[in-house]
């Protein structure tokens, strides 16, 4: 890709496509698609919409598919992500967002925003952050989760999990 470089003789550099940064990689990989859904009014689907993209060109993005003059045939974006900022009702109607909660058996559920009744003024990021509408990670101590696979994988070997003075005995 040619980049501005008004500093060089030539005005610009170069670089191959996987020198990148893994931001201008997704980009340059969903622009085409978004382009196509736009001039055809179809439906796009984009997984992880955030991935490795600033918020701000993501809400850009978005806001493609919401302008009449950008999207004069009606294509329509489902997107998936993990950036709370774009719970946002400047960017989406409230019937417009949805969630998906895992349950015990690993299954995922799909429930909109709306079953919420959140107020107008309500900061659906905050509340969301906070847990008021579902849709969060069961967390977990990392610190146990860091010290179970050490038992697991001896056990698993068949090995006994090392004991503090076998390190000694070693050394």
């Amino acid at each position: 890709m040619r980049h501005p470089a008004p500093e060089t003789a030539e005005g610009h550099v170069e670089f191959p496509g996987e020198d990148e940064s893994l931001g201008t990689q997704r980009f340059f990989s969903i622009a085409g698609p978004i382009i196509l859904a736009l001039e055809r009014g179809q439906v796009l689907a984009v997984d992880e919409i955030d991935d490795s993209l600033h918020p701000l060109l993501v809400r850009r993005l978005v806001e493609l598919f919401h302008s009449s003059e950008t999207n004069p045939h009606g294509a329509q974006l489902i997107v998936n992500t993990h950036d709370a900022t774009m719970l946002d009702t400047r960017l989406f109607r409230r019937d417009q967002i949805w969630f998906t909660e895992k349950d015990s058996t690993g299954s995922s559920r799909l429930y909109p925003l709306s079953d919420y009744s959140p107020r107008k003024e309500e900061a659906l990021s905050k509340g969301y952050l906070h847990g008021r509408y579902g849709a969060v990670p069961a967390l977990f101590d990392l610190g146990e989760s860091l010290r179970q696979p050490q038992e697991t994988t001896a056990a698993a070997n068949g090995r006994r999990k090392p004991r503090q003075d076998d390190a000694k005995a070693t050394h």
